[in-house]
């Protein structure tokens, strides 16, 4: 008899508890909803938080890793078409000379075009290596998350992370080519100048100091 009526007054007591529980649910909904909502949006979105942290880093990081492979694939091939019209126009200047033209205006024409052909592979260059330094740090920062990771989520992104270091090497690969390129596109619109000074007469003389004077002030 007394252990039942020990369970009995158990029972009371816990019924009693969660009357008073009940009660200050209610009371709260009633006097206190706002807060409640409160309280319930911060406790979900750290759940939401939480799952996202510990369950999909690698699914983030491989969305990452597409957008940033695609910008420097892109970054690549404008350093690429910029090379190329470099190397272009580095044949048509020296076949110039072979041909031993002396139209004075047509050969200060091209002589200045070749300066603009070098401006635009110089912003093509400056694009891409800010884009190579984007992603050198977003692939450094992967390396570093990796490591806070378990070991079958740290597998997942080192996949990300190969999948990354082929586009870096690529673009620091056609960024040294490019200016390569560039060294000997300026080799041939100097002799291109040398060329004019010599054979266009009076003209050319005059055209080749006033070019060394403003270069001079640009100084």
């Amino acid at each position: 008899m007394e252990g039942f009526a020990g369970w009995i007054i158990v029972l009371v007591v816990a019924l009693v508890a969660f009357a008073y529980a009940v009660n200050g649910i209610v009371w709260l909904v009633v006097h206190e909803w706002p807060w409640l909502v409160l309280g319930g949006s911060i406790l979900l979105a750290g759940a939401i938080f939480a799952f996202a942290c510990n369950l999909a880093p690698d699914r983030v990081s491989r969305i990452d890793a597409q957008v940033l492979r695609a910008k420097a694939d892109e970054a690549a091939r404008e350093v690429v078409r910029a090379r190329q019209g470099l190397e272009r126009e580095t044949v048509e200047l020296q076949e110039i000379q072979a041909r031993r033209k002396t139209d004075f205006h047509y050969l200060t024409n091209r002589h200045f075009t070749s300066f603009r052909t070098a401006d635009a592979w110089y912003r093509h260059k400056n694009d891409a290596v800010g884009t190579r330094g984007e992603l050198s740090r977003s692939l450094n920062l992967l390396r570093t998350r990796k490591n806070q990771l378990s070991r079958p989520k740290r597998q997942a992104l080192q996949v990300v992370i190969d999948g990354l270091n082929p586009a870096l090497s690529r673009l620091s690969e056609e960024i040294r080519r490019g200016a390569e390129a560039l060294t000997r596109h300026n080799s041939a619109t100097a002799g291109l100048r040398d060329y004019i000074i010599a054979n266009c007469g009076e003209r050319g003389r005059r055209w080749g100091e006033d070019l060394a004077r403003r270069k001079a002030l640009r100084r």
